[in-house]
């Protein structure tokens, strides 16, 4: 009967140490919550190992154990992958803002604005629709002569109006979510 306890005892202390190694192992508090889980029934289990053998409810309590701790592993699952899914939809979104961004330089740099800083924002959960798009084009004033200006800053502004509504065609955006600025 010494013995028994004796092992008890031991079988508490070498769990103990047990699980705080492992505990202090796992660096995100969300991940240590499953583990503490588990380690918290199988101590318990531990804790009441004399009873329960006495009482013939020892292999009730594994079965039990058994089954919670499969629940637990795939609540567990299941929020690492919707973890993983939000932050490939980030991912994603932020990819084809780039390449929207591209796309849009490189269309301006063909309608013979080059230079300009673009800034796109997409719809989120909602692929290939722009919710803005900003654009600073430079003007290049090639005249000293203000009347000339004027004339180069209507046609840049004629040039950015059509470029304007074929950006809202292709990209689904509302005309009023596209900015555009002359930076001189």
């Amino acid at each position: 009967m010494v013995e028994e306890i004796l092992q008890w005892l031991k079988n508490i202390s070498i769990f103990l140490i047990f699980m705080t190694t492992v505990l202090n192992l796992i660096p995100e508090k969300e991940d240590k919550k499953p583990v503490q889980f588990f380690l918290g029934i199988v101590m318990v289990l531990i804790f009441f190992q004399p009873v329960l053998k006495a009482g013939g409810l020892e292999q009730k309590m594994a079965q039990t154990l058994d089954r919670l701790t499969l629940e637990e592993e795939a609540a567990a699952m299941e929020n690492v992958q919707i973890r993983a899914e939000s932050f490939e939809k980030q991912y994603y979104v932020g990819a084809w803002e780039k390449e929207t961004e591209r796309q849009i330089r490189m269309y301006l740099s063909e309608s013979g604005i080059p230079g300009a800083a673009v800034s796109v924002t997409l719809e989120p959960g909602n692929t290939g629709e722009a919710k803005e798009i900003r654009i600073e084009a430079p003007m290049r004033q090639t005249s000293i002569y203000r009347e000339e200006q004027k004339k180069q800053r209507e046609m840049l502004d004629e040039k950015l109006t059509e470029i304007k509504s074929v950006l809202s065609e292709v990209y689904g955006t509302d005309p009023a979510h596209i900015m555009i600025e002359i930076s001189e």
